[in-house]
């Protein structure tokens, strides 16, 4: 049963680079999740602040 080997190794090697890709792209999402997070709290933070009284 070598056909069998080559696709369970084949499978094995499929679920680590989706997993390793997951995990990457998964990286990626967060720092850009963080990165829009600050730049929305400085906006909010800039324009919440009050007017400067005359």
């Amino acid at each position: 049963m070598v056909i069998l080997r080559i696709l369970g190794n084949g499978l094995l090697i499929l679920i680590f680079a989706f997993w390793w890709g997951f995990k990457r792209v998964l990286s990626i999402l967060l720092r850009l999740l963080l990165l829009v997070a600050a730049v929305v709290l400085t906006t909010v933070f800039i324009f919440r602040q009050p007017p400067p009284r005359s």
